[in-house]
């Protein structure tokens, strides 16, 4: 998926420079810069089956007025550590006030609802629009953000407005222990089911989006709504294919295929789908022990 969502956009760029042969090369980089902007926009939204053009157009707008802002703070020539502390209060103040953890994308501007991946999502676009060199890593049951500044590194925390921006050398490691440790405590649990795979690695911004896509199926499992939670895997796994999508479809198929009467035909079909998942999951990271 990767190296055809690099294919689409390569093809962009092409189409782009010779069709607009009279341009500089800084109007088409920043005219490529605005349609990657708006493709990732589209992504993020189209989480909401019931999403339309209206409320795309809000969403937008109130997005804008939050890059304004922004840039109005980089316009001060602010040192570049105070300028990431006062944008980080910013996103706060705008749209993550109420913590669900669950929440999608549109949630968030509309309705100031957010979780780890929709706060990181919405701070991963301002920190690009303002050219942060910032970083999105992803455990189990969370993701963060690390900014490299100068040779400093902050890290934001994107659901603590109190304590969320560190720039503590050995708070920020001590940070990263606790996410990390969070799996093995989960595993000493038995009343929820744990991942056999241990995850912690850096991601793309679309990869991100691919985890939203992930947490919608996540919340129709749990309501047993098994199409529903394989719909949205689909959209998650064409976006990032990790090894938890693999798994929670593998679950899902096995739920599906066990509560509902099938056909014959449709069930070897699906029994064919599940079994592609097994392999697959014995393909990716060795599991944890």
């Amino acid at each position: 998926m990767k190296r055809l969502y690099a294919f689409i956009l390569t093809l962009f760029i092409c189409l782009h420079v010779n069709g607009q042969v009279g341009n500089t090369k800084q109007n088409t980089i920043v005219h490529w810069a605005d349609w990657q902007n708006d493709f990732t926009i589209s992504l993020l939204l189209d989480i909401d089956d019931s999403m339309n053009a209206t409320r795309s157009a809000e969403i937008k707008t109130k997005l804008a007025q939050l890059f304004a802002r922004t840039e109005q703070l980089q316009a001060q020539n602010l040192p570049a550590k105070k300028l990431l502390e006062r944008v980080f209060h910013t996103v706060f103040e705008s749209h993550l006030r109420t913590y669900s953890p669950l929440a999608d994308f549109p949630q968030t501007i509309e309705k100031n609802q957010f979780g780890c991946v929709t706060g990181t999502l919405l701070f991963a676009l301002v920190l690009e629009k303002l050219g942060f060199d910032y970083h999105i890593y992803e455990t189990n049951y969370h993701v963060y953000l690390i900014v490299n500044v100068g040779e400093d590194k902050v890290l934001i925390e994107t659901t603590d407005r109190v304590f969320g921006f560190e720039k503590n050398k050995h708070l920020i490691a001590k940070r990263i222990q606790e996410y990390q440790r969070l799996y093995d405590v989960k595993r000493q649990s038995s009343n929820v089911y744990v991942s056999i795979f241990k995850i912690e690695r850096e991601i793309s911004l679309i990869e991100l989006i691919g985890l939203q896509y992930y947490n919608k199926a996540t919340i129709a499992y749990n309501q047993k709504d098994y199409e529903k939670a394989m719909e949205a895997l689909k959209k998650s796994m064409q976006l990032y294919d990790a090894e938890r999508g693999a798994e929670l479809m593998y679950l899902t198929l096995s739920q599906y295929l066990k509560n509902n009467s099938l056909l014959e035909e449709k069930k070897d079909k699906l029994l064919r789908y599940r079994d592609f998942y097994l392999h697959k999951l014995a393909s990716k990271v060795q599991p944890s022990k």
